[in-house]
């Protein structure tokens, strides 16, 4: 998770992980939805800074008991990366990277897949940035199709074998 291109980086994403505060929304607890109907039993990782959300991500067990899968990740629009910005060197904090970490912190024994849910425009890109540059273990949705506890998608890395 180091970036080449300025040796500080690594002193300021401590530092701007030090701003979070995170809060857990265990397994079990359901939420109302707009439309009066419950969510179904999940859990929920959320980060703010100052008071001010800056995301969230819920995932949902799956019948094996090993594994998750991701429902919803959302990174409010102020706190998104700009990639531009990173091209240029610019240092700015990756709060989406620190919410994955957060959510990978709450589970060190279980494996992560994205869900088959289609993403918006912007989620391609963080996908894409969580499993390469980040180097997080997040399968992809057909990942572990056969009941096995072997990754099939050839891009997550299961945690045993991979340090955070």
């Amino acid at each position: 998770m180091t970036d080449a291109t300025n040796d500080d980086w690594d002193e300021r994403d401590r530092a701007a992980r030090s701003e979070l505060d995170v809060e857990v929304d265990p397994f079990g607890s359901s939420t109302p939805m707009k439309n009066g109907r419950l969510n179904r039993p999940g859990m929920m990782v959320k980060v703010s800074r100052d008071g001010s959300p800056v995301g969230w991500v819920s995932v949902y067990e799956q019948s094996e008991e090993w594994l998750l899968e991701t429902f919803k990740i959302h990174v409010f629009k102020e706190y998104r990366f700009n990639k531009a910005l990173h091209e240029v060197g610019e240092y700015q904090p990756r709060w989406g990277l620190f919410l994955m970490e957060e959510l990978f912190a709450q589970f060190p024994d279980k494996e992560i897949r994205e869900s088959q849910a289609v993403n918006d425009p912007p989620g391609f890109a963080f996908v894409k940035r969580v499993r390469g540059e980040y180097a997080l273990p997040y399968h992809q949705p057909e990942c572990f199709r056969a009941e096995e506890e072997q990754c099939v998608c050839g891009i997550g890395r299961r945690r045993s074998t991979t340090n955070l």
